[in-house]
């Protein structure tokens, strides 16, 4: 490995000015009502957890990695190099690998994490190319694996500047934010109910109005 690694230079930069950054923003969390609340902040989670998220939302979730004990999946990209060091900046672990590229190594490497120790580990539910708010197997292929439970993450924002040209809608929260998540706990994943799982993810893409403050 080079002495000096642009990527991995660039995303710790990165990570220390989002974690100053994103000190202004506020957060409110609600659970559904059949839906066992968590404590996200704490960095000794009672059990792991499967979080599945849209992309698009992550920027807004990031931040969440000061308080709790985050496990995120990164591509082996260039980007997800960037990604991965601004990540530890912020205090979260990561495995690198995706759908695409390394996935079965990065499913052996986050069975062997959760094995060691417990984790809200943060998924991406429609795969790193998308189609977007269409979900990928993957978070049920793990939650057969590991018998965890899937809790869905949806976001809303009040202030943001939305990026341009990207697939997934990809935003940023402006200075003293507003931030919702509204999480629901999914059924447990089975074998045989894969479809069904998928069906009840696809259908969740927005914050309840109701919520909005």
């Amino acid at each position: 490995m080079p002495i000096f690694n642009r990527n991995i230079w660039l995303g710790t930069l990165t990570g220390c000015v989002y974690r100053f950054y994103s000190a202004t923003w506020s957060y409110k969390i609600y659970f559904t009502e059949n839906t066992p609340a968590l404590n996200l902040y704490t960095k000794d989670p009672e059990q792991s957890c499967l979080f599945g998220h849209w992309h698009g939302d992550e920027v807004a979730l990031v931040a969440l990695s000061r308080h709790s004990k985050t496990l995120t999946l990164v591509s082996q990209s260039k980007d997800g190099s960037i990604m991965a060091a601004a990540l530890k900046v912020l205090g979260s672990e990561v495995v690198r690998g995706s759908s695409t590229r390394g996935g079965t190594g990065a499913l052996v490497a986050l069975l062997r994490r959760l094995k060691a120790d417990r984790f809200f580990v943060s998924f991406a539910l429609d795969g790193p190319k998308g189609p977007r708010h269409v979900a990928k197997p993957g978070i049920h292929l793990l939650a057969c694996k590991t018998g965890l439970p899937i809790y869905q993450c949806l976001v809303a924002c009040n202030r943001r500047w939305d990026i341009p040209n990207t697939w997934n809608k990809s935003y940023v929260p402006k200075p003293f934010a507003k931030i919702t998540l509204y999480f629901k706990r999914l059924p447990d994943a089975t074998p045989g109910n894969r479809d069904e799982i998928l069906d009840m993810l696809n259908a969740g893409t927005t914050v309840p109005p109701v919520l909005w403050e």
